[in-house]
């Protein structure tokens, strides 16, 4: 198949073009100029770019010049606090970016959208979440993927586009943002102190590879799908966060690094876990790296970048 993958720049995105690509899509990427595209660039001859700016004229021409069969969207811009700047930044690339997009989408007759949400979009819960639980966005940055999601609902209303939401729960893995579990593996090993809470919190962290594997599976499913729209939680088995140091200190054989002594923030989540049950009934997807492995892999990967 043709995709256009937006993201393809970012974490998850740049793990899910070179799955793509073993499988052998056609994949086009789209690339704005501020794009840091060093995850990818040892496979950027192999991907088609599309030089993007606030027109969007370079999708556009793409549309009209290729068979595009459908779109995986994973573009997102993340912060976890709100701020004036922040929210206009949001605003643009979560919500009015992908609308644009989708309505090009219905223009050209592409067959798909597969979006990406996060689990921040739903209420914490000390019970499994499913797909009909409550919706009571974290921040904004959850607010604005809910957003377009009601959008995309809309849209497929009544319409040939058929598309998925896949909610996605604390992803962690190789070339990750900076978040807890990478400044974990590069305090262990520059061999840094750094301070953490008890770690009581109970969370569902999914490992990437298990999370590209559900993108392709919903792109398998999604054209015989009955319903035009449809959404799936992805995440891992419920874990306690010090389960995360733990191991860690076991892989790393460093001890005292992690410092157990941060309070826990006013607004800190203390739990979040998932029901996968339907994308493992209707996509038959399953977990299938352990916290351990895929810690064990992450670690790996940073050590030989050090």
């Amino acid at each position: 198949m043709n995709i256009l993958v937006t993201g393809a720049t970012g974490f998850i995105g740049s793990h899910l073009v070179r799955k793509l690509l073993n499988l052998q899509h056609k994949v086009f990427i789209s690339v704005r100029p501020s794009s840091n595209t060093s995850r990818i660039n040892n496979i950027s001859d192999k991907l088609i770019k599309i030089d993007i700016d606030s027109s969007l004229n370079g999708i556009h021409e793409t549309f009209k010049k290729n068979k595009i069969d459908g779109i995986i969207h994973l573009a997102t811009y993340y912060r976890k606090e709100d701020s004036t700047k922040e929210i206009e930044n949001m605003n643009n690339i979560n919500i009015i970016f992908p609308t644009r997009l989708l309505n090009m989408a219905k223009e050209h007759g592409i067959s798909f959208f597969i979006n990406t949400g996060t689990c921040f979009e739903y209420a914490p819960s000390l019970r499994h979440i499913d797909e009909n639980s409550i919706i009571k966005p974290f921040n904004y940055y959850a607010l604005t993927k809910f957003k377009f999601e009601e959008k995309l609902i809309k849209s497929t209303k009544g319409s040939s586009l058929k598309a998925f939401t896949l909610k996605l729960f604390f992803p962690y893995g190789e070339q990750d943002n900076n978040k807890l579990i990478k400044l974990l593996i590069e305090s262990l090993i520059l061999k840094r102190e750094f301070h953490v809470t008890k770690g009581g919190q109970y969370l569902s962290y999914t490992y990437v590879e298990d999370i590209v594997n559900a993108f392709i599976l919903a792109l398998n499913h999604i054209l015989i799908a009955q319903n035009n729209y449809d959404i799936f939680n992805i995440g891992g088995a419920p874990i306690k966060v010090s389960n995360i140091f733990d191991i860690l200190e076991e892989i790393s054989a460093a001890k005292g690094l992690i410092a157990r002594d941060k309070e826990y923030p006013q607004n800190e989540i203390m739990s979040m876990f998932t029901n996968s049950e339907k994308a493992k009934k209707e996509l038959g997807w399953k977990q299938k790296w352990s916290l351990k492995e895929g810690l064990q892999k992450t670690y790996s990967y940073y050590l030989t970048h050090y």
